[in-house]
C-alpha cells in the first residue's frame, strides 16, 4: 500500500491471548460500515522538540517522522496542562482541567459525570477499546468510561506491552463489525530515562558512560535535580492521593525545594546532554513500537479505512528551566507536544500538510466528534480541526490557556507565553490575585516564544502593554470557567498523613 510502504518496522505476532487481560462492557448500537475507524494514540512525555520532525537534535522519531509527512500536522499544538492526569482528562472531555475536578492535585479525578469521547462515539456506533499504560491514566483515575474492552498495564508501562494488546483486540475483530474507536498510550519517553538493550546509548557520538546515569537509572534521582546541581540529601516525600495511590508530594516541584540543602554537586553541561540524549532514547523507543503498531494496522487490513491521531500530554523540561521534570513549569519545554492527524482514511489533500493555527488538547473530542459525522457534546471548549484536512476554516483561536499542577496558570498565543504564578489553584482568591496583582516579577514572566523557542528571556520590563493584554484574557478565561466540584474524598488516614506534611 503507496502510504504504508515507507514505514520502518515490521509487524508484531498478534497474540489473541492477551486479550484476557481487557475488561468488557459491550454496548450493542447498529454498526454504520461508512464511518472510519478511529485511532488516537497519546504518547506520554513526549516533548515535540527533541523529535526528528520538530527540529530534534538525533534522528530519534524515524518512524512519527514519515507519518507526518504523509499526514497534517499542527507545529503550533499544546497540551492543557504540564501533568498527565489533568492533560488527559482534557483529551478525553474537551474540557480544561478546573472544570473536570477540583483543583487540587491531591483529590484530581474525572468522575462518572464527565462525558468522554468513548462514550459519545459508543453512541453513534463505535466499538472503543483502550490499551493503556496506567500510572495517572487508569482506572483509578476514571479513563476506563467509555470503552467496551479496557486494557490497563503495568504502572508505567511501555507501547512495548500495550501495542500487542491493541492489535490482539484488531486480529480478534470479525470482519463485518462495526467500526472501532482505539485509545494506545504509552510511558516510554517518561523517566526513568535508561532504556533497555539497542536503546541504552543509541545514537552516534554518545558517550558510552557518564556518572548521571545512575541517577537516570532511578525513577525519582532526577527529582533531586535542580537548578544544573544534583542534591542527594533532597527529602523526596510521598504522601496519598485521594485514590490510594503513593505521589511525590508536589511541594517537590518548586524551584526553593533545595533550601537548605547543604550538600550539592554540579552537573557538567556534558552530563545534561548525556540525559537529553538518554530522553532522545525512549522516543526512539516509543517510535520503534509505533512502527511495529503503524505495521499492524496495515497487516490487518484496516489501515486504508482508519484516521490515526497522535498528540502526547506534556513534554519534559529536562533542566531547560532548573528541573528535569514536567510539573514544575509550564513552557513549551513541558507543554508543546505532537498534534498530528493522519492514517490511510484522511483526505489525499490533506498528506504533507502542515497547518499554522493553533491547537490543544479540548480539539481533541470535536475533532473525533466530526470524523464520526456527529455533534460534540455541549460545554466542550474545543474547535474541531477536521475542516482544516478537507480544505475549510476553523474557528479562529487566538490564545491558548493551560492549567500548572503547583499554582501555575498560562496564556500562549502564536508568539508570546504568559505565566502568571500565585496561589495553589483552589484557592478562593485566586482569580482576584491573577486580576490584580501588579504585573512584575516574580508573578509574572513573559517570552517571546517564536523568537525565543526554549523561553529563557524574560520580556516583560519591556513589554508591560502586552503582558496586561494577555493578562486580561488569562483572568477572563480563569474566571468564565465551569468548576466542577468532583473529586476523590480521602480517608481519615489519608487526612491525617496530610496534616501531617503541613497541609492543613
Amino acid at each position: 500500500m503507496s502510504h504504508r510502504s515507507q514505514f520502518l518496522a515490521l509487524a508484531l505476532p498478534v497474540t489473541v491471548a492477551l486479550l484476557g487481560g481487557m475488561q468488557t462492557g459491550c454496548r450493542s448500537v447498529q454498526a454504520n460500515p461508512s464511518l472510519p475507524n478511529i485511532v488516537v494514540i497519546s504518547v506520554d512525555g513526549l516533548r515535540l522538540d527533541r523529535t526528528g520532525f520538530g527540529g530534534g537534535p538525533n534522528p530519534a522519531s524515524p518512524n512519527l517522522d514519515a507519518f507526518v509527512a504523509d499526514s497534517a500536522w499542527f507545529p503550533a499544538g499544546f497540551s492543557q496542562s504540564n501533568e498527565s492526569l489533568l492533560s488527559h482528562a482534557s483529551l478525553f472531555t474537551g474540557r480544561h482541567p478546573l472544570e473536570v475536578s477540583v483543583p487540587d492535585y491531591l483529590r484530581y479525578v474525572m468522575g462518572p459525570e464527565q462525558l468522554t469521547f468513548p462514550e459519545v462515539l459508543q453512541q453513534v456506533g463505535y466499538e472503543t477499546a483502550a490499551s493503556l499504560a496506567s500510572g495517572h491514566v487508569g482506572v483509578e483515575f476514571g479513563f476506563n468510561q467509555g470503552f467496551d474492552l479496557f486494557y490497563e498495564g503495568g504502572r508505567w508501562g511501555s507501547l512495548q506491552d500495550t501495542v500487542p494488546v491493541a492489535l490482539s483486540f484488531l486480529a480478534s475483530r470479525a470482519p463485518d463489525a462495526k467500526p472501532f474507536a482505539l485509545f494506545l498510550h504509552g510511558y516510554d519517553c517518561h523517566r526513568p530515562y535508561i532504556e533497555p538493550g539497542p536503546f541504552y546509548h543509541p545514537f552516534e557520538g554518545q558517550s558510552e558512560t557518564d556518572p548521571i546515569d545512575q541517577l537516570l537509572a532511578s525513577f525519582n534521582e532526577t527529582e533531586r535535580m535542580i537548578g544544573g546541581r544534583y542534591y542527594p540529601e533532597l527529602q523526596l516525600d510521598r504522601i496519598w492521593h485521594s485514590t490510594g495511590s503513593r505521589i511525590l508530594d508536589p511541594r517537590v516541584y518548586t524551584l526553593d525545594a533545595a533550601t537548605g540543602q547543604t550538600r550539592s554537586e554540579a552537573l557538567s553541561s556534558g552530563s545534561l546532554e548525556h540525559m537529553k540524549a538518554h530522553y532522545d532514547a525512549g522516543v526512539l523507543l516509543a517510535d520503534f513500537y509505533l512502527g511495529v503498531f503503524f505495521e499492524g494496522l496495515d497487516t490487518l487490513g484496516v489501515w486504508d479505512n482508519t484516521v490515526v491521531i497522535v498528540v502526547s500530554d506534556h513534554g519534559e523540561d529536562l533542566q531547560d528551566h532548573g528541573f528535569t521534570n514536567h510539573r514544575s513549569v509550564v513552557q513549551d519545554t513541558t507543554t508543546r507536544v505532537p498534534w498530528v492527524v493522519g492514517g490511510g482514511a484522511i483526505p489525499e489533500r490533506a498528506r504533507g500538510m502542515q497547518s499554522p493555527v493553533l491547537a490543544d488538547a479540548v480539539d481533541l473530542v470535536p475533532t473525533l466528534t466530526d470524523i464520526a459525522g456527529t455533534v460534540a457534546p455541549a460545554g466542550v471548549r474545543g474547535r474541531s480541526l477536521w475542516p482544516v484536512l478537507m480544505g475549510g476554516e476553523v474557528t479562529p483561536k487566538e490564545t491558548v490557556f493551560q492549567t500548572g499542577v503547583i499554582g501555575q496558570v498560562s496564556a500562549r498565543t502564536a508568539t508570546h507565553r504568559l505565566v502568571f504564578s500565585g496561589l495553589p489553584l483552589d484557592h478562593p482568591l485566586y482569580g482576584e490575585t491573577l486580576r490584580t496583582t501588579p504585573i512584575s516579577a516574580p508573578a509574572f514572566q513573559l517570552f517571546h516564544s517564536a523568537s525565543d523557542p526554549l523561553e529563557q528571556v524574560d520580556v516583560l520590563g519591556n513589554n508591560l502593554e502586552l503582558a496586561a493584554e494577555l493578562r486580561t484574557r488569562l483572568s477572563a478565561w480563569y474566571d468564565g470557567q465551569e468548576r466542577s466540584e468532583t473529586s476523590q474524598k480521602l480517608s481519615e488516614a489519608q487526612l491525617q498523613a496530610l496534616r501531617d506534611g503541613g497541609y492543613w
